[in-house]
């Protein structure tokens, strides 16, 4: 049978690689990638996702396959579906998959103490609990994926967490706290080819939550140190590798980040996750077969 593939947020650099991994396919299959980004990418069709009626309806076939991708954030794809619904009745019947990307912020961040990382987390699960009821209402199978913190680049698009960290590289010393949590961050090519994965697997379950991380666990001072073995300056010839990593003991460190508590609690508490067990996810490889990746898989 002919698959439709619609990919939403497709000028992601995740959604880059998944368009990649699409080129491959035969002709039974049909890519279409939308972005707000259209006039920057010839390839791709319009849609604000704010705006439901800037999806063309008539590319929806009752005699095909129809699935829906959104790499956008999912506040914004939950609104426009509930939005292209009311213009499309019939919705519910053209679509046989659909797969979100969340994020692991509603598991992580579920038992902060700041209003907005509270916020973000019942903002998060508010949204799961829509696409539930939207596979209970239909026919059709709702997946939704959580990874760990993504990271990677393609092109000029970058992610926006290990690149703020990146930018850190230049300082001489970074200080640490001796205890540090453990991390899997993904690489935004691993995490298409889980997308990748479940638009081509046979569905079982109607609506389905994964948690999905890198292939390697790893504690938040080692991450720091593999990246600053990584990066490169081009204007600096260094002999040795920047910043130099300072672990003091734990008690002190928080000890003196404790005054952000009063200026910004979103910025303490983000010191303080440094010290959190932040694992635990469905490894890459696990999940779609394959070697390995060691942190971090370069570009």
């Amino acid at each position: 049978m002919l698959r439709k593939i619609f990919v939403f947020g497709a000028s992601t650099f995740t959604g880059r690689y998944l368009l990649d991994y699409f080129a491959d396919f035969d002709e039974s299959y049909l890519i279409y990638p939308f972005s707000r980004n259209h006039l920057q990418e010839s390839n791709h069709l319009y849609c604000d996702l704010s705006l439901a009626s800037t999806f063309p309806l008539d590319l929806l076939d009752s005699n095909t396959e129809n699935i829906f991708i959104s790499l956008a954030p999912i506040y914004l794809f939950k609104d426009f579906l509930d939005n292209l619904s009311a213009l499309c009745p019939d919705l519910f019947s053209y679509l046989s998959h659909i797969i979100v990307c969340s994020s692991s912020s509603a598991l992580t961040k579920k038992y902060a103490y700041n209003e907005f990382d509270i916020e973000l987390s019942k903002s998060l699960n508010q949204c799961h609990e829509f696409f539930s009821s939207f596979a209970k209402l239909s026919s059709c199978y709702v997946t939704i994926v959580q990874p760990a913190i993504v990271y990677g680049s393609y092109a000029s698009f970058s992610d926006k967490n290990i690149t703020r960290i990146k930018s850190l590289m230049l300082l001489p010393f970074l200080f640490l706290p001796s205890e540090c949590g453990l991390r899997q961050p993904i690489h935004g090519s691993q995490l298409a080819k889980i997308f990748l994965h479940l638009c081509l697997e046979k569905r079982h379950d109607n609506f389905s939550i994964f948690s999905f991380g890198g292939d390697d666990v790893i504690s938040y001072y080692n991450m720091i140190d593999r990246l600053r073995r990584v990066v490169r300056f081009p204007l600096l010839n260094l002999s040795i590798k920047l910043p130099i990593l300072i672990a003091i003991p734990s008690r002190f460190f928080f000890f003196a980040v404790s005054p952000l508590i009063l200026i910004s609690p979103k910025l303490f508490e983000a010191f303080l996750r440094m010290r959190a067990n932040l694992s635990g996810f469905t490894k890459s490889c696990d999940f779609v077969g394959g070697e390995p990746a060691s942190f971090p898989v370069l570009d």
